[in-house]
């Protein structure tokens, strides 16, 4: 269906959800900068339940997919179950990684 609505002028997907199968870095692989990618943050998975490293993972996995633009980063919403100290980790990583080129992701 994505295909149908890429076809017919649609640039732009809210929310990319991964609990629904959707991942960032393959939708951009598929559809290049014909479409704008906003989400791509697991807020019901990763975020609340995941280790910090899973965090970081990931936040690292869905930042490939902005390297040349067209990226909106984040979740569709911050519920209750993700942590004060785990919405500033995810945070400051996004601060600390979010430069393109990427950098080394084993700092």
């Amino acid at each position: 269906m994505l295909d149908d609505l890429v076809d017919i002028g649609i640039d732009a997907i809210n929310p990319i959800e991964p609990r629904a199968g959707m991942d960032a870095v393959a939708l951009r692989e598929e559809y290049g900068q014909r479409l704008a990618l906003v989400g791509g943050l697991c807020n019901s998975q990763i975020l609340p339940q995941g280790t910090s490293d899973e965090v970081r993972r990931h936040i690292l996995h869905v930042l490939r997919a902005g390297q040349g633009g067209g990226l909106v980063i984040g979740a569709h919403s911050i519920g209750p179950d993700i942590s004060q100290e785990r919405y500033d980790e995810a945070m400051a990583l996004l601060r600390r990684h979010w430069h393109y080129p990427l950098r080394s992701t084993e700092d």
